[in-house]
């Protein structure tokens, strides 16, 4: 039997528990890797179901270069003057076995499973909190809910599409789970992804007086200066994901390599200043052949240009207003944090939004065989959701389209 969290009290009956847990098992168990389009399209297709239910509107939309599974968009027109977008995706990073599937531990405190907190437990803390708030409320704005088919490979091929529904929205909601200890996420770093390929010119490592000129060397002084461009303080990342080249051999100088470089920042203005360094360094030549004086060769593309989510503007005090309901509910204080991961939410965010992120449950060990939820917060976060919903429907004026 299902038992819920002692230590946090909230009014969900225990038939509504066990058929709720028994709807994250049947998206747990479904193996929605990125790249495993079947069981996404799986995941979305359950999830298209339950909101059409509600009386949302839901839209399939194709990838463009059929990449991936299908990108659902789902909206319920509303009587206020702005729009809630929550934001969540299908996909997980790993996928189910035999010995990793969804499971309960003893007391059914904590659920473990492949992308059980990153993002199905999400999944379900809005669909449960959007169906409490609209099956109370007729009162309420245009609530549109959005789940990407490739959320952990850069959802590329949809940034365009983000970008258009975040112009549209006033509030955007993400669902990617809490920090462990239950804080939530007010903003996010960016990220760029820099593929970098050096050439230089092979030759046999034994002989002399030839022209020759080790693409490894000049990737390992490249990659001493980029390092250097990391500020903590800052919250500036830098880091060399990749590092590939020659072609396996000891004898024979190494003609090729290529770096893939992840970076993270916290705004545009430090993106930018960042990129203009990362640009110089690559421009420039460290090495140089003996013989010829012939330098390297250096060139880069974006593999994937995320921007960041700002702290966003809350002169009505939206934030101390959900955590205020959370500490109500689960008796605990938390705070809104920033945090260097990037999500789907960063790509509908330019600033002009109210923004929240990390609503999902309280989680850990996202990525890996260790991924768990605490039970009890899938219910608590969904009626904080449902809450914050009823505070912005009481408060009509406070937010109109003009906004977005």
């Amino acid at each position: 039997m299902y038992q819920l969290h002692d230590s946090i009290p909230f009014a969900t009956d225990l038939k509504t528990v066990k058929e709720e847990l028994e709807f994250l098992r049947l998206l747990v168990d479904t193996d929605s890797r990125s790249k495993k389009n079947d069981g996404v399209q799986a995941v979305q297709n359950h999830l298209a179901t339950r909101l059409r239910s509600l009386g949302f509107e839901v839209r399939l939309h194709a990838h463009p270069t059929k990449d991936s599974a299908d990108l659902l968009v789902a909206t319920l027109p509303g009587s206020l003057p702005f729009q809630v977008t929550h934001i969540g995706h299908a996909d997980s990073v790993l996928g189910v076995s035999s010995r990793y599937r969804f499971s309960l531990s003893e007391g059914g405190k904590i659920a473990t499973g492949p992308g059980i907190a990153d993002n199905k437990g999400g999944l379900l803390v809005a669909l449960r909190g959007l169906e409490d708030f609209v099956r109370s409320h007729t009162m309420r704005p245009t609530l549109v809910f959005v789940s990407s088919p490739c959320e952990e490979t850069g959802s590329i091929g949809w940034h365009d599409l983000f970008k258009e529904i975040g112009n549209a929205s006033q509030v955007l909601l993400g669902f990617e789970p809490s920090l462990p200890n239950g804080d939530i996420i007010r903003c996010r770093n960016g990220n760029r992804w820099y593929k970098i390929q050096i050439k230089g010119k092979p030759f046999h490592a034994g002989r002399f007086g030839e022209p020759a000129l080790n693409a490894a060397h000049e990737a390992a002084m490249k990659i001493c200066e980029l390092m250097k461009l990391g500020d903590e303080e800052k919250r500036i990342k830098v880091n060399i994901g990749s590092l590939k080249g020659g072609d396996g051999l000891y004898n024979i100088i190494c003609g090729q390599t290529e770096l893939m470089l992840d970076t993270r920042f916290p705004c545009f203005e430090s993106r930018d200043e960042l990129h203009e360094k990362i640009t110089a360094i690559i421009a420039k030549s460290f090495t140089h052949c003996l013989i010829s004086g012939i330098a390297s060769q250096s060139l880069y593309c974006l593999e994937d240009d995320c921007p960041p989510m700002p702290l966003s503007r809350d002169p009505w005090g939206f934030t101390d207003s959900y955590l205020k309901q959370l500490q109500e509910i689960e008796g605990q204080t938390y705070r809104g944090v920033s945090t260097g991961g990037a999500a789907d939410i960063n790509y509908f965010s330019d600033g002009r939004q109210f923004c929240l992120d990390g609503l999902g449950p309280i989680a850990s060990g996202m990525h890996t065989i260790h991924e768990k939820i605490d039970v009890s917060s899938l219910f608590t976060r969904a009626t904080a959701l449902k809450q914050f919903l009823s505070h912005l429907s009481f408060e009509p004026h406070t937010l109109t389209r003009s906004q977005g």
